[in-house]
């Protein structure tokens, strides 16, 4: 993280601690959160379950988490990779040219809901995303779709096949440890 958000972060009384999360424990006490927000994280490590037990760990009995993934199967990355091109519309990596997708691990929502319940962790609420406007310049038609998409909230009828993600409030299950 940079010197401007350290100091913006000691300013509203946060103290920020740097993490590798793909190795070992957060160097945090057990059951001492009650709020932990894990957004477009558990798509860019290797072992989201190991990450998940920590969140687990750290989160006192009922804390929440909430937890965000994009959608890796949605209807767009289905129509590319039938079209020849894997084109993850979810990452960023369109905006550099790069031909590869930062994501090392790919959700649909069956996944990622069999993950969160693996966890140990109840679903409170589900939300599903799809944006106002996209960034990547390919999707000309998509700047019209996705108005349509959001208007309607179609996109929330198939979740499955139209969101481009998944937001979920869970709390952490009484009685039981994460897997």
């Amino acid at each position: 993280y940079t010197t401007l958000f350290r100091s913006e972060a000691k300013r509203r009384g946060v103290r920020p601690v740097r993490v590798d999360l793909e190795r070992g424990r957060l160097p945090l006490r057990s059951a001492s959160f009650d709020l932990a927000i894990c957004y477009d994280v558990l798509e860019h490590v290797f072992d989201p379950m190991a990450l998940l037990a920590e969140i687990h760990r750290v989160l006192r009995p009922d804390g929440t988490v909430l937890l965000c993934v994009p959608n890796a199967f949605n209807l767009f990355n289905r129509l590319t990779f039938l079209a020849g091109r894997y084109v993850d519309i979810m990452d960023t990596s369109h905006r550099s040219n790069d031909l590869f997708s930062e994501h090392v691990r790919l959700f649909s929502r069956r996944l990622f809901e069999a993950a969160v319940a693996r966890a140990a962790f109840s679903v409170k609420s589900r939300h599903f995303y799809f944006p106002d406007a996209f960034t990547d310049s390919r999707f000309r038609l998509a700047g019209s779709l996705a108005r349509v998409f959001t208007a309607t909230g179609i996109h929330a009828l198939w979740p499955g096949l139209l969101s481009l993600g998944f937001l979920y409030e869970c709390v952490k299950a009484t009685g039981g440890g994460a897997v």
